[in-house]
């Protein structure tokens, strides 16, 4: 249920029905989009958002949604459900067309996977459309939409008849009309042309005697005679009898096809009543991609949790003015279920109450919301709002007066799973009444533990929160700096209404402004600018705050990396000394036991002198391959570099002291020594580890 009557206008949502009916492509969605309703059901608000939700998954994948031919056939269908009638030519065209687009849907949705597309795989259980009437559609229509000749044996014969009969009739009246132009019977321009469906000749009425035949027509001045020649008669009555008998036969085919479609009348209803509803879904679909929506986490009881919530007709409106809107943050729950926000005019509030209204409705309509993801939604079965000049001149009651009366419906049905939104709660009177009222309000509304928002500039109403639980303050923060307001909702606080700065900012003099803060007392002015610049510092801090909290968890990740990567390098260096280790001391043994074998075969010559010396010189080949791990010769350390000749090494000469180390100067040479200079850099080193560049 919603209040009042006009609820639908107040908060937009008769923009979003209109835009929703435009993204329909029949008269079947349209007629959805007409039967809207506030469901308060959560199952039932589940499957309808969720089918929507998968919907819009699809069609943002580039899927191929059928996107024509979307016929309503359910005034013919029920119109041959009885026995007798006949359908007709153009609405078999429009069947096979739509019966088509039912077919490519179904064979969309078999293919898509169940686990992924629940609802929408359900949706097609019980749709089914039996193959052979498109097969008899396709076989007894042809490409232009008319009934093929091949359609039965009877039609093919006398439409070949008639091709041939007319063109007998055409080639006769030519004839005819030649001699006519020889004798000067009829004018050297006229043509053939045709009266009452026949073909005839416009003859001069001074030669009506020389062509004789039916006149079917005479001219505005009686000098032209429209003549169908009698030879001409024959031939067009023998046609005129073979078009009766086409119509005969094309009646008969449309009364047999009738006849094998009315046993299928109960699926193919069922089938156009699924096509509506997915031109219904699919417009819910691009509405949904158009504002940017998605399906929030739901939640049965009455609550909200909303993250940069945005009222859809405003941000296209504001898109068009090359703005972008201000998003919104909201929650009320259990612990919080009432909100007075205060602030300047024009600064937000009443937006903000149509944002929750439009927002609400449309989620609880089955439409997606436009939020982000991490976004919650709740239920609830009333909603309510009192918004703008409820002046009524037909029942003579005044803006306040028609305020009250909504206010009493409001008292009178609300609940704990009622949402009510009133702008300028109380106002329309005298302050102090109007404020003392609308307190009493706020406190009953309370105690039902109703949900709302109530936008006020009466400090009384500021001052609730401090006394009940349940109720928290908001602003609608305020540029003190540029004196404009920023549209951004802070909750915790109250806001300054900014009347001064709203007056001076439309340019009121000066001398009434001073007057203005003298009688209300410049402290108390002073009071609610500081209170509002200090809600709009801690709002740039906490946006600070998070720049530098995703700074710090960047550091983290970054040291977390290093000191896995050092760690991983310290196992490596283990794992190399371990092996090196390994090696030497495998060395050491093979060195060992050379030297043994060596000794041994020295003995065994008897320490003969030649002997002795090939032993020796084969001692020395191996001793080197082992220092050089069994290789054959000793790599150079830097391949691509070549040594300097120290006698060739002058200052000035550029050097490199290895493959990866910067070019230096030659700055002095002192024996074998070189002092070598880069920039502020000096250093000493041996001329033979030197290489040139």
């Amino acid at each position: 249920m919603f209040y009042p009557a006009n609820f639908k206008e107040k908060i937009g949502f008769t923009a979003v029905e209109s835009t929703l009916n435009s993204y329909c492509l029949s008269p079947l969605g349209q007629q959805h989009v007409a039967n809207i309703a506030f469901i308060t059901d959560f199952d039932t608000l589940e499957g309808l958002l969720s089918e929507t939700e998968e919907m819009r998954i699809l069609m943002e994948s580039g899927a191929s949604v059928p996107s024509q031919d979307y016929y309503n056939l359910i005034p013919c269908l029920e119109r041959i459900s009885i026995a007798g009638s006949i359908i007709e030519l153009e609405e078999m065209l429009d069947l096979r067309a739509s019966l088509n687009t039912i077919g490519n849907f179904l064979v969309l949705i078999y293919g898509l996977d169940e686990q992924r597309f629940p609802y929408l795989t359900k949706r097609i259980d019980d749709i089914y459309v039996a193959a052979d009437i498109l097969e008899r559609l396709f076989a007894l229509l042809d490409d232009e939409g008319q009934l093929a000749d091949s359609a039965s044996p009877e039609l093919f014969r006398l439409r070949r008849l008639l091709r041939s009969k007319r063109s007998e009739n055409e080639h006769a009246i030519n004839r005819i009309l030649r001699k006519a132009k020889e004798q000067g019977w009829v004018h050297d321009n006229a043509e053939a042309t045709v009266r009452n469906g026949r073909l005839v000749l416009p003859v001069q009425s001074g030669f009506k005697s020389q062509m004789p035949g039916l006149i079917h027509d005479i001219s505005s001045t009686g000098q032209t005679l429209f003549i169908e020649p009698h030879d001409v008669s024959v031939i067009n009555n023998e046609i005129q009898n073979l078009e009766n008998d086409e119509r005969i036969e094309i009646y008969r085919i449309l009364k047999e096809f009738t006849d094998f479609l009315r046993p299928y009348n109960i699926d193919l209803l069922r089938a156009y009543e699924f096509l509506g509803y997915m031109d219904f879904l699919r417009a819910k679909a691009l509405l949904a991609l158009h504002y940017r929506c998605i399906k929030p986490i739901m939640n049965a009881d009455p609550f909200i949790e909303w993250f940069a919530a945005r009222h859809p007709v405003l941000e296209q409106s504001l898109k068009k003015q090359g703005k972008t809107i201000v998003p919104m943050d909201i929650r009320l729950d259990t612990d919080v279920h009432i909100l007075i926000i205060s602030g300047p005019n024009a600064g937000g509030k009443s937006v903000c109450l149509k944002t929750v209204g439009l927002v609400q409705f449309m989620f609880q309509c089955g439409l997606l919301a436009p939020m982000d993801e991490q976004s919650e939604m709740g239920l609830f079965d009333f909603l309510f709002i009192d918004i703008g000049d409820q002046q009524s001149l037909e029942n003579d009651l005044s803006t306040y007066s028609s305020h009250l009366s909504n206010m009493r419906y409001l008292l009178e049905h609300s609940h704990e799973k009622t949402l009510f939104l009133s702008d300028e709660l109380g106002s329309g009177t005298e302050p102090q009444i109007g404020g003392a009222i609308a307190e009493a309000m706020l406190e009953y509304l309370h105690a039902q533990h109703s949900v709302g928002i109530v936008t006020t500039h009466y400090a009384n109403l500021k001052l609730l929160s401090d006394r009940l639980s349940g109720i928290e303050n908001g602003a609608m923060l305020f540029d003190m700096d540029c004196h404009k307001p920023l549209y951004i909702l802070q909750t915790g606080h109250p806001g300054s209404s900014f009347a001064l700065e709203t007056a001076k900012n439309i340019g009121l003099p000066d001398a009434i402004l001073q007057s203005a803060m003298q009688k209300t007392g410049i402290k108390h002015v002073a009071f609610e600018q500081q209170l509002q610049q200090l809600e709009l510092e801690k709002h740039r801090l906490e946006q600070q705050q998070q720049s530098v909290q995703v700074a710090d968890e960047f550091l983290a990740s970054t040291i977390a990396k290093y000191e896995q990567l050092h760690s991983r390098l310290e196992v490596q260096k283990k794992e190399l000394l371990t092996k090196a280790k390994t090696e030497a001391k495998q060395i050491i043994e093979d060195a060992n036991k050379l030297v043994e074998r060596t000794i041994a075969d020295i003995k065994s010559v008897g320490a003969e002198k030649t002997a002795t010396k090939t032993i020796r010189h084969t001692l020395v080949q191996q001793r080197e391959q082992l220092a050089s791990g069994g290789a054959s010769h000793k790599p150079e350390a830097y391949p691509h570099l070549s040594k300097i000749n120290p006698t060739t090494l002058k200052v000035g000469d550029l050097v490199k002291l290895s493959d990866t180390s910067p070019t230096m100067e030659v700055a002095s040479i002192r024996g074998k020594q070189a002092e070598l200079i880069r920039g502020s850099i000096r250093i000493k080193v041996p001329i033979e580890q030197l290489f040139s560049v």
